[in-house]
């Protein structure tokens, strides 16, 4: 769940800095349009976050964590060539939605397992390596975005890899699985407190 979630936040970070250069270079003339069209496109992505805040309590009860997180998974990896190849600000802005949503619910998933599958005495120090793996996964995909993108954004390689990255993604959790199918993690969330009754 860790190396998934550090994967999808790869993906995250480098669309993100694509987003960035096609709304400085390739969509407006201006530095000030280009900055007002991105605070746009964050405050789109941002609604996605809300939206998984709100969604992925009941799919990851009813699905499973690992199926949660292969359905955002899969959704991101069908969703973003269509969305993303014409490289028109229109779609992208819908993209920036689902993928605020898959990203923050693919977290939320995780987070709900190191919460209720990890012993007490270990939880700590694994929210802490997971919190590095967060940040570590942004900055390393800003980084490499950087260096292959063209000024104007536009790569339809960098697309297609971070779909497959995403596709990836979705066919190792369906593969594993979740073990906690039948006693799902969100039921052991009771009040904000970790039950300890299996």
């Amino acid at each position: 769940a860790l190396a998934a979630m550090g994967v999808m936040r790869f993906c995250y970070g480098a669309l993100t800095v694509m987003l960035l250069m096609l709304c400085r270079y390739a969509w407006t003339d201006r530095e000030s349009d280009g900055l007002a069209l991105l605070g746009l496109a964050l405050g789109v992505s941002g609604a996605g976050f809300f939206a998984a805040a709100v969604l992925t309590p009941w799919a990851a009860g009813r699905l499973g964590t690992a199926a949660w997180t292969a359905w955002c998974a899969g959704a991101a990896a069908v969703l973003l060539p269509l969305l993303g190849l014409p490289f028109a600000p229109a779609p992208l802005l819908v993209a920036a939605f689902v993928l605020g949503l898959v990203t923050q619910g693919a977290k939320i998933a995780t987070d709900t397992v190191v919460q209720t599958a990890v012993d007490d005495t270990f939880r700590g120090r694994v929210f802490s390596l997971y919190d590095v793996l967060f940040n570590v996964a942004f900055v390393a995909a800003a980084g490499v975005a950087a260096l292959v993108l063209p000024q104007d954004g536009r790569s339809a390689p960098l697309v297609v890899a971070v779909a497959l990255l995403y596709a990836a993604v979705a066919v190792a959790m369906t593969r594993k699985g979740d073990v906690s199918r039948e006693t799902s993690p969100w039921e052991h969330l009771d009040g904000g407190h970790v039950s300890r009754e299996t």
